[in-house]
């Protein structure tokens, strides 16, 4: 019985081997599936917005260590379009001798499945990753990111804000301390660095 089992299974495999080489549509199907992988992720209208953060900037940062406690630092920060441009990273570093030494990545995109920006985020002040999603006014040139923190019983809310100017950008990182009232944990002023 098991003998003639494995008989009929390999008669099985083999019929649809030579089904599959004599389907007159399988190089067509492949054809299509490969045509489709090189065009379902390529960038779309809406990742030009992103193409604000290229660049180099000078950027003066603020945080707030609690109410009333700011750290001012300085730092340079890149932006670079990659993957062919279906996302943009930003390099963050502080400048040398300025205290509190950070390092961040942050990687933005446009999800076309959710019609969302996104964003994942990186740094030297925490081994946590940071996500959110959100939307682009273009009449402000305002790009808002917002996410949620649960992972760690606290269930907080936080956006990201992007204002872009010609000259750069202003960004501030916010917590919800309410329904309708964010309070600003971290400001940055992003001015791009002009090379002659």
């Amino acid at each position: 019985m098991k003998r003639i089992f494995i008989y009929a299974l390999v008669s099985a495999l083999s019929a649809t081997a030579t089904f599959a080489q004599e389907d007159p549509h399988a190089q067509d199907n492949k054809s299509y599936f490969l045509n489709s992988l090189a065009t379902s992720g390529l960038p779309v209208e809406q990742h030009k917005v992103l193409e604000q953060l290229v660049g180099e900037f000078d950027v003066s940062g603020k945080l707030v260590v609690m109410p009333g406690t700011e750290l001012e630092y300085g730092s340079l920060s890149k932006g670079e379009a990659i993957f062919g441009g279906r996302f943009y990273e930003l390099n963050v570093n502080t400048k040398d001798g300025e205290r509190p030494k950070i390092t961040a990545r942050m990687t933005f995109g446009f999800d076309t499945r959710m019609q969302k920006y996104t964003l994942s985020a990186i740094d030297t002040l925490a081994t946590s990753s940071v996500s959110a999603f959100g939307d682009y006014n273009e009449l402000t040139r305002t790009l808002i990111l917002e996410g949620n923190d649960r992972m760690s019983g606290r269930n907080l809310d936080y956006r990201y804000v992007y204002v872009f100017s010609d000259s750069g950008y202003v960004a501030s990182f916010e917590y919800r301390t309410a329904p309708d009232k964010w309070q600003e944990m971290g400001r940055w002023e992003a001015k791009r660095i002009i090379k002659e």
